[in-house]
């Protein structure tokens, strides 16, 4: 039995917490004097693209410190994200498996973290996409200026939903809709490639399913190596790249450093280093952040490296690390090395 759909707003499946749903800075709290070159990304409009869940590409960032400030604003992966001024009715979802921990949204965004006994995120997004629910949405826009709706507009927001268990199941069949999107743009390229064709493709993981995202490549070379396609593809995802197994020395990964490709061996690495990598994150329950700080201690000991080394690197892991069971390990590593280094002194003495 389905059970019936029910009529509440959006404010009434929003998570029972703090900020769960909230618009972006007020006023001065955030502008351009804010932005710095690395740090927490800044949602704009232009990551809420129309041909994908959510964009990666060209985000402002501001430091750590200003994104502690102002985490009444702050986003994170599973949250939905809406334009509160100007491409009014635009909606992302940021995605899950995101290799980057946190966000904050511009002044011109909302953001909503649901409830998931309440609703399904992707349920939502799919249902504020469609084409009725972005024409309510403008119609409840004010016109004067720029067009805009409010935090209120937003709150009351009538939505039909169905019991939880059948939001998850609709949003599955329209997710498997998207992997059907793979296959049109694989019949599209099959129509247009020619011999030797340059074939570009932009952040293909946001909306595949991590099966398809590790099949990816080589779907492509299977398909189209006849042709010798040279294949630009940008993406965030490790597993993309774990499943871009080279054939015959044909696929090569590029990392940007100063503003420069490189490329970047990946073959001998696990998804979890390459989140650390190429991303600079420590995931939650992360086997190799227990081996490198294990290697090195045996460095430590061996006297290949020094103790301030050592807790320079951890350091270092303590700042990628997001999760607050690994900042305890961390800092258990921590008090080992000093311990270590004791020890070697007494030896010595």
């Amino acid at each position: 039995m389905c059970g019936e759909w029910r009529t509440t707003t959006l404010v009434d499946v929003a998570a029972k917490k703090r900020w769960a749903l909230n618009g972006g800075p007020f006023g001065s709290k955030l502008s351009r004097k804010h932005y710095s070159e690395s740090g927490v990304p800044v949602i704009r409009g232009t990551n809420l693209s129309g041909s994908s869940k959510f964009s990666f590409d060209d985000f402002v960032y501001v430091s750590e410190e200003k994104a502690d400030e102002l985490r009444a604003n702050n986003a994170h992966p599973g949250d939905l994200i809406f334009t509160q001024r100007g491409t009014i009715g635009q909606v992302g979802l940021i995605p899950f498996d995101s290799p980057i921990p946190r966000f904050v949204i511009s002044q011109s965004q909302m953001k909503l973290t649901v409830d998931p006994e309440q609703a399904d995120a992707l349920f939502l997004y799919y249902f504020f996409s469609t084409a009725d629910t972005v024409q309510q949405i403008q119609n409840l826009a004010f016109a004067a200026g720029v067009p805009h709706i409010n935090l209120d507009i937003l709150r009351k927001f009538e939505i039909s939903v169905p019991p939880v268990q059948v939001q998850r199941r609709i949003a599955g069949i329209l997710s498997a809709y998207d992997e059907l999107c793979f296959i049109t743009t694989l019949a599209f390229i099959s129509t247009q490639i020619k011999q030797r064709s340059v074939i570009a493709i932009d952040e293909p993981d946001t909306s595949l399913h991590p099966t398809w995202q590790q099949s990816y490549v080589r779907t492509l070379l299977d398909l189209f190596h006849r042709y010798e396609p040279r294949i630009l593809i940008s993406t965030h995802s490790p597993i993309i790249i774990s499943g871009a197994e080279a054939a015959s020395g044909a696929v090569f990964v590029y990392e940007m450093k100063d503003g420069e490709a490189a490329i970047f061996d990946h073959a001998k690495l696990s998804l979890e280093e390459m989140y650390d990598r190429l991303f600079g994150l420590i995931t939650p329950k992360n086997h190799y952040l227990s081996q490198r700080a294990v290697t090195m201690l045996n460095a430590l000991n061996s006297g290949d490296r020094n103790l301030n080394e050592v807790l320079h690197e951890l350091d270092a892991l303590r700042t990628k690390s997001y999760d607050e069971s690994q900042q305890v390990v961390i800092t258990k590593f921590v008090d080992m090395a000093r311990r270590l280094e004791s020890m070697k002194q007494g030896r010595g003495a």
